[in-house]
């Protein structure tokens, strides 16, 4: 188990050195996707290996002459590494319409990074309007149309079915791994299930599939484990991982991840595309009725606070780690609300602003020593 672990956990320590390596070796495209709620599905069904494009850890030195610095680092990220020609690994490069700051650096990669395909997916954010649910419909069938110019052939339902298969095993298998998380607290440090799910975002999911269903077999204790320390909820961290020094930083101190509400886990697996109907309608449905709570959509009916109250009470969390990337905007809109929603629960929380260079671990350190001691930790 520890060699598969080791696969995951240098996905995660380079993922463009895997990616570069994987391009060598097969005769395949590559398609980097930015975050979140892209449909790959469509992608992998054309033939190609579909991405998840992440935050680099290297300090920005070209990107600040294109864009302002109160942009998010995942933004800031992406057009650091196009300029720096680190993701030259990459036949083209896609868009989701997660926010007005994702939106608005496709033209300024147009222009600085040469690869053979991009385009703008544009994913209505109203979740619940009957206009936006037809426009996203033929959005879908105009993307595929445009994967299948690029192609040169046409992506069959057939295709687009098998995809989807593929896909929803693997999100059976990472819920699989959070449910084994959730009845045995410590059984895997937090790192190593941010590298499990960070790697599921890079490998063809047939490999990383096969991987995780012996890693799984090899790890289920024979009795079920209550390993000690505050029971946390990560939640948040939108469009890019945790950063693993911090989650270390939690577990020295005495707590435990037992679930997250993060987009590099739960909310890239949380449900199954559905079977029914055509594919390309499947996908469309499997966008508007997303469980985890986005607050980068908009639905009247669903709310972030009660879902997480609903996750605190289904893991036996004991408190909540708000994760905010510094700068992001739609994460900074809902955070009052949730953190209401929270409080009148009698839910702890406790908020942790990061950003990508200039971080104070001191200071982290002891606010998080305190909140772990004040429900209960050390």
């Amino acid at each position: 188990m520890e060699a598969i672990l080791k696969i995951f956990e240098s996905i995660l320590e380079d993922p463009g050195r895997y990616l570069a390596h994987w391009k060598e070796q097969n005769d395949n495209r590559i398609i980097g996707c930015l975050p979140m709620h892209f449909p790959e599905e469509i992608i992998h069904a054309a033939g190609m290996l579909p991405v998840i494009i992440w935050e680099s850890p290297e300090p920005f030195s070209a990107a600040n002459t294109h864009i302002p610095t109160f942009f998010c680092g995942v933004v800031r990220s992406v057009i650091d590494m196009t300029l720096k020609d680190k993701l030259g690994f990459l036949d083209g490069l896609v868009f989701p319409d997660t926010c007005l700051q994702v939106r608005g650096i496709k033209n300024i990669i147009h222009w600085n990074f040469k690869c053979d395909f991009q385009d703008l997916l544009y994913l209505p954010p109203n979740l619940r309007r009957p206009s936006d649910a037809e426009f996203l419909r033929k959005e879908l069938n105009r993307f595929k149309g445009s994967l299948e110019s690029f192609v040169g052939h046409e992506i069959t339902d057939e295709a687009l079915w098998q995809s989807i298969g593929v896909y929803n095993r693997s999100r059976a298998l990472l819920r699989e791994l959070y449910d084994l998380r959730r009845e045995n607290p410590g059984l895997l440090k937090a790192k190593e299930v941010l590298a499990i799910v960070f790697s599921s975002m890079l490998m063809p999911k047939e490999e990383h599939n096969r991987l995780l269903s012996e890693f799984l077999s090899g790890i289920r204790p024979k009795t079920p484990m209550n390993g000690s320390g505050v029971k946390l909820i990560l939640a948040g961290s939108l469009c890019e991982a945790p950063k693993v020094d911090l989650l270390d930083m939690l577990e020295e101190l005495g707590a435990v991840v037992v679930d997250d509400d993060i987009y590099m886990g739960s909310r890239y697996f949380i449900q199954d595309v559905g079977l029914d109907g055509p594919p390309l309608e499947a996908l469309a449905r499997h966008y508007e009725g997303m469980m985890a709570r986005c607050p980068s959509r908009i639905d009247p009916q669903n709310h972030w606070g009660p879902y997480l109250v609903e996750m605190v009470r289904k893991s036996k969390a004991q408190g909540v780690i708000n994760w905010m990337v510094k700068y992001c905007e739609p994460h900074n809109l809902w955070y009052p609300d949730v953190k209401w929603t929270l409080k009148e629960a009698g839910i702890p929380e406790f908020l942790l602003e990061t950003e990508h260079e200039i971080m104070s671990l001191g200071q982290i350190k002891t606010r998080l020593a305190a909140f772990v001691e004040m429900i209960g930790g050390v």
